[in-house]
Parts: C-alpha cells; structure tokens; sequence
C-alpha cells in the first residue's frame, strides 16, 4: 500500500479547446504512469434521457426534459447567441461524486491528469475541497473562440456554438500554474511545456486559491 498521495494535473479549458489531445501527450511524456479521465468520462453514467439519450443534432429545447434535466443544452433565440449548458441537480451530484472518485484515485497512489470545465463557480470551489491534501497542478488551456468553433465544425460531435458561452468564464477567478494559448503550435509542444513546468517547480496555484476562498 502506497500511504503517500499521488497528485493531480488538472486541465481546465473550454469544450473543444484541445484539452483532451494536450492530456493525451502529456500522458505519454510524463515519465511515471498517469491515469487519464475527464468529465466527458463520467457525464455518460447520467441516465440516457432527454438531450443525454440522443445525438446532438436532434437537441432542441422542447426536447431537454426541462430544468430538472441532469443535462441540457439551451439554444437561443437568436442565432449569434451562444448555446449555453445546464446541470440540473443530478448533474451537480455527479461533478461531486466525480471530484471525490478523482481523490480517491490519487489517494490510493495513482497520478491522474483530469479534464475539466468549470462551468460553474462553486466546481471550483468543490473540486478545491474534494483535492484537500493532494498535490495539485492546475494548467489552463486557452484558445481563441474562432478556432474553437472551426474545431466544433470538424469534430461533428459538438454543438456548434456551445463553447461561446463559456470559453471565458471557465476561467474567471482562476489562478493557474501554466498556461497556453492552444490555437497555436502542436499539442505535443504545449505538453511538453507543461511537463518541464512540473519537473522544474511544486504547484502553487490551488493553494493560493485555497487561501483566497477561506479569506
């Protein structure tokens, strides 16, 4: 048994910023074995109902299953709006349940990289309580909104448009390790900054938000 915590890169960025690429090859830089998850890998244990039983092009908001949804995708009425995304109550209970299964991970020796957006304020301020006492690297991805929704447009997978409202509040009161602006260069070479980041010097920033959150 492994008594000493491993710690946690967390990755927080917009849907379709490039996260899941850049953790991918840091995952393979990295000299030690890390565990890969994201909230993409526990949103799909959510019931198949509503807009989470079907493909994105038949959503619409008649079709959401409401306000009580776990998930939903809400589209404006304007078309230069942005599609937004709500957690109902089972949603919120996931993201908890999500921040402690990445703990305990940690906990029993395990070094994970961990895909995030933070959608909402008090995820943050969850996953802050839920990481108490691990080692904890916190890396933004940025990316300019018009590459991002380029990306929407290829991957047929993503509502195009629903990056627009968030791609800037998921980092709103965020202080970070590293950060990089993946709109330019190779994945590889923004993991390979974040990997020399890590070796050269211990984490900061999720303490200092600590702080600022108990101030």
């Amino acid at each position: 048994m492994n008594d000493t915590p491993a710690r946690v890169i967390v990755l927080n960025g917009a849907s379709s910023a490039g996260k899941s690429t850049i953790a991918r090859d840091l995952q393979r830089l990295l000299p030690q074995p890390h565990l890969f998850a994201g909230i993409d890998s526990f949103t799909p244990m959510l019931r198949p109902e509503g807009h989470m039983a079907m493909d994105w092009r038949a959503r619409t908001n008649e079709n959401s299953g409401g306000a009580q949804a776990a998930v939903r995708w809400v589209f404006p009425d304007k078309p230069d709006e942005p599609v937004t995304i709500e957690f109902g109550e089972a949603g919120h209970r996931l993201v908890r349940g999500m921040h402690r299964a990445i703990a305990a991970l940690a906990l029993a020796g395990n070094d994970v990289i961990f895909e995030h957006v933070f959608l909402y304020p008090e995820w943050r301020e969850d996953l802050l309580e839920a990481l108490d006492g691990i080692e904890v690297y916190l890396v933004g991805i940025q990316c300019r909104l018009e590459v991002i929704e380029e990306r929407e447009q290829v991957r047929g997978d993503r509502i195009v448009g629903q990056a627009r409202g968030h791609c800037e509040a998921v980092h709103a009161g965020v202080t970070y390790d590293v950060e990089v602006d993946a709109s330019t260069g190779p994945p590889r070479a923004a993991a390979q900054r974040f990997a020399q980041r890590i070796a050269a010097q211990p984490p900061r920033a999720f303490d200092e938000m600590r702080r600022a959150s108990r101030d």
